[in-house]
Parts: C-alpha cells; structure tokens; sequence
C-alpha cells in the first residue's frame, strides 16, 4: 500500500466528553477517515462478531498508513445501528471521509459493499461489492480486509490529490504535490506518465527536503525506469535513486513502502540476495503489502528459483485483485514460465499482462520471446513492434548486459530469452 509519510494519529473521545463537543470550526487533516460500523444485513446477531470483526481490522489496517488521521473503533462504534448523517459526522469527529458497508452471508458465499463518502459533500468517492465462497472465518475476515484497506488507501490519496488541485492549484505544499505524484503512480505502470509524477515528487523536495513520500517517489520512479531497460543514463539515475531512498529510510526506518522500494533499487543494482532479504524485512512490517509479495516472487527467479515464484506472485494478487500493478504481477508470471520453458503458460499469461496494460515495453518482449519459440511468427513479429515503439532503444545486447544476478541456473535459463529474442526479429546491438 503507497502511504503518506508522518505520524499516525488515532482519535478517541474521552469517556466524559460529547462526540457533538468537538470543534465544529477545526480543519480535517487531509487522510483523515472514521470506519462506521459494518451493517450485518442477515439479522442474525450471532454474525455480529464477524461483521464488527472486519470493522475493526479494516479500522486497523488503515491506521497503519503514515500520516492517516483514524477514528479510533470504541468512538467509531457509538454510531453502530444508528442512522447518521456523513457530513455531521464529518464535523463533530473532524474527518474528510466516511467509509461504512455491509456484510450479507449466503450458504456458500459472503457478500460486501463497501463505499468511501467525501464528508464536506455527501457524494460517493468509490464504491465496490464483491462476493467471496465461504471459508474459514479469520481467512476471510483477513481477505476481506487487507483487498478493502488497500484500495482505500489509494483512493483517499487519489482524493487529497484532486482536492488540492481543486482548492489550491497555484498553492500547493509539499505533501500536496507528494500526494498527487502518488496518485499518478497508484495507476497502472506508464513511464511516459510517471515522469509528471517524478517532477512533482522534485517540486516537493524543493519545498521539503525531508518529505518522506517525495524522497520514496523519486526513487520508486527512477528505479522503475532501471527495472524496465528504459533508462538511458543508468548511471546517474542509479545515483538519484540510492540517494533518495537512503535519506528516506533514515528519515523512516520503520515505513515498508519505503524498504519496497530500497530492495527495488538494490534489485536494479545487482545485489539480488539484499533485494530479496529486504523484500522479506518490509513483508514483515506489513504482511500486507502485495508489492513487496510479487517482488519476492520475481527476486527468487534471478536466483534461479523461478519454481518458487508462483506462490508469492499468487499471494500478491490475493491480497489485491484489482491492484494497479496487476499487469505487472502477470507478466511476472509469464516470465518465470518462460524462465522454466512452460511456453504456452507463458504466453497466456504475457497475453494477459499486455491485455490489462500496454503501455510498458518489456512485457511485449518477453511476449515476442515467448512467441517466437512457440513458433508463432506473426505474434512474435507484431509483440516485437510494440515494445519497440515504446522502447526504440531495446536490444539483445543491452537485455544481456544487465542481467542483475550471477546465479548459474538463472543464467543458463536466460539463455532461452535471448534465442526468443533473436527469433523474434528484436536487434542484436
């Protein structure tokens, strides 16, 4: 989950003081939310602990973002059974956004609407149902959970950031422009687009220097363009991505985002052991984070433990189905199937991952690799224009040179994406 940097703040009431005695006239802190009691729509009193069980995870899960403003539950909970009005709550608890639901069990199957609601306007920000088979009952309060908390988080960003265009376009702070570099980068993986991103996450800096979210942004962009073979100053962007996610670590030591991106700049270096081992360490900061997840995944291929990436990659789309980086977790996929000669599994699934985003060149290589070896020319050949358009400087050569692990198995299977390569028409220098 992408967060805002600084410190959680959890509101509670004392027990002696109204909820109608906060200060109607305070301004909201921009991440700010109370999760209202999920409504049990059976009726059955004896599925209220379940229900009141994902209201409080979900309470949970949200405080972890940095600098999230949280309604804590036993306030929260005064509400339960009550009809409320979101924007009077909005005022007496001094929150920007309310999020309630309701949970309906069938025989096999648990149903969830959930809705986030802007406070100042009454009006739905987002809105999803989603039906998930019966299960055990922790598995699915988990599930249920950690898919709502993660899309909420990226949503209330994507909110901040549209507020402070609306209200202060030419008066932007640093966590403003943070914001929105992240709302940009909350959505599917577009080089060309997270350069804006980029130049906000620098206006920021300028700004505050010691902007956490902005620090972590700048290096999550730069490290991207190294990951991907776009960069075409890798020296350089290497630097600006070390800096920055070393400042934002001893600024944060504690932020998993932050470890994410750390092993992604180690990754893009070569030090795949290290990358892997602070996957692991930002896992167990947030277990949550379906990111750190997929990256192990990827991490074991160049150790040449590609079988074991399916596991972690399918954890990761677990944890967040309709993840923004869904495209990626599949082309992941398809390149440890092509890494273990599994070619038409490959293919289904580097189709897949070009079919949700195409706008990132080195699925479409892999793609024209996977093709090639299968004997099918002409999606080779058209695979192979796709990624060079949008990566025209793509070559064998280049692909080979930064191979990012030494690992013999790894090495000997790469050799198979480069026949792929070559058979698909892609140039060798």
């Amino acid at each position: 989950m992408k967060n805002i940097a600084g410190p959680v703040q959890v509101y509670t009431l004392s027990p002696t003081r109204s909820v109608a005695t906060a200060p109607d006239n305070a301004i909201a802190p921009r991440l700010s939310i109370v999760v209202l009691p999920f409504v049990n729509l059976n009726g059955d009193s004896a599925q209220d602990y379940f229900v009141d069980g994902v209201t409080e995870s979900l309470t949970t899960d949200l405080s972890r973002i940095p600098g999230a403003f949280v309604i804590a539950r036993n306030t929260a909970f005064t509400f339960k059974s009550k009809p409320v009005d979101v924007r009077v709550i909005g005022r007496e608890l001094g929150v920007r956004y309310v999020m309630e639901g309701s949970v309906q069990g069938g025989a096999d199957r648990v149903r969830v609407n959930a809705q986030l609601i802007d406070t100042e306007t009454g009006a739905h920000v987002w809105a999803e149902r989603f039906d998930k088979p019966r299960a055990d009952i922790f598995d699915m309060q988990d599930e249920i959970t950690t898919r709502l908390a993660r899309t909420v988080g990226i949503e209330l960003v994507a909110a901040e950031g549209r507020r402070a265009e609306r209200e202060r376009p030419n008066n932007m702070d640093a966590v403003d422009l943070a914001m929105r570099g992240w709302a940009i980068l909350n959505q599917p993986l577009s080089l060309r687009r997270d350069r804006a991103a980029c130049d906000l996450f620098d206006e920021a800096l300028k700004l505050d220097a010691q902007n956490v979210e902005a620090l972590i942004g700048v290096a999550f962009y730069h490290g991207n363009e190294l990951r991907t073979f776009a960069s075409i100053n890798r020296d350089e962007q290497l630097r600006i991505a070390l800096t920055a996610i070393t400042q934002a670590l001893t600024l944060a030591p504690s932020n998993a985002l932050a470890h994410f991106v750390h092993a992604n700049v180690l990754h893009v270096s070569g030090a795949t052991e290290r990358a892997l081992s602070e996957l692991e360490f930002a896992i167990g900061l947030d277990h949550n984070l379906a990111w750190a997840h997929a990256d192990a995944g990827f991490m074991k291929v160049l150790l040449g433990r590609a079988e074991e990436a399916e596991a972690s990659l399918t954890n990761a789309i677990r944890l967040s189905p309709r993840d923004p980086g869904l495209d990626r977790w599949h082309a992941l996929l398809g390149i440890a199937d092509l890494f273990l000669g599994r070619l038409d599994s490959a293919l289904g699934r580097l189709r897949k991952s070009v079919g949700l985003n195409p706008n990132v060149g080195m699925p479409h290589f892999f793609l024209a690799a996977a093709s090639a070896l299968s004997g099918r020319a002409t999606e080779a050949r058209e695979a192979r224009n796709a990624g060079l358009r949008l990566d025209p400087n793509f070559t064998v050569a280049r692909f080979r040179n930064e191979r990012r692990s030494e690992n013999p198995t790894f090495l000997a299977q790469r050799e198979r994406i480069y026949e792929g390569l070559r058979l698909a028409g892609v140039p060798e220098e």
